[in-house]
């Protein structure tokens, strides 16, 4: 039986458990392996994602399983061309810059330049975009990304708005097409040889 997982925004204080539910989640992930060959390097990206965590939150883009995280989703609204909301006053927080390092930016930099540029060539229209999905993989196949995914879509069906996500892993393409995403792309980021998918969802679409 599938457990009926409640998902809640993620909150500051559960920045850091989040982050390492992120970093184990995603050890094989290509980006992570390019922006640091050395695997003891790699160790860099747990504060990362604990960083990118706490950022997110201060918008409310962060959701997770309630109690603790299990999962982690984080989901970018819908661009309406509206004035983004003042930003609240945020707590010293380290720089991304710093803790990656310079060779590590460089390489994550021109990864997600090349993927910002081949998406957008063409503007797409306002939708909500998934930019990280993760569940430790203790709590893998009861549900849990479902129920993150599923927390969006369906508000996005509601309001006839469009999902789009990007992934470098392959198995995750038959994943969400489960979810009526479709493939919009497949490209390769030349200097590091990562073949990423991009995949659109139109909202109310049937999974395949």
């Amino acid at each position: 039986m599938i457990h009926p997982w409640e998902i809640v925004r993620l909150i500051d204080e559960q920045a850091e458990a989040a982050g390492a539910v992120i970093y184990r989640a995603l050890a094989e992930e290509p980006i992570g392996h390019y922006m640091y060959p050395d695997p003891q390097e790699r160790q860099r990206l747990l504060p990362l994602f604990t960083l990118w965590c706490r950022e997110a939150c201060l918008y409310g883009q962060v959701y997770t399983t309630a109690s603790e995280p299990h999962g982690v989703a984080f989901w970018n609204p819908p661009d309406t061309g509206e004035p983004p909301p003042p930003p609240k006053e945020q707590p010293e927080l380290p720089r991304a810059r710093d803790i990656m390092g310079p060779d590590a930016r460089l390489r994550w930099g021109g990864v997600m330049d090349y993927m910002t540029q081949v998406n957008y060539a063409k503007p797409p229209p306002p939708h909500w975009y998934l930019s990280i999905l993760a569940v430790d993989p203790p709590y893998q196949r009861q549900g849990i990304g479902t129920a993150l995914i599923q927390f969006i879509l369906r508000r996005a069906d509601a309001t006839g708005v469009p999902c789009a996500l990007d992934t470098t892993l392959p198995q995750n393409v038959g994943y969400f097409q489960r979810h009526g995403f479709q493939v919009a792309m497949e490209n390769v980021e030349p200097e590091s040889g990562i073949r990423f998918w991009r995949m659109w969802r139109e909202p109310g679409a049937s999974a395949a």
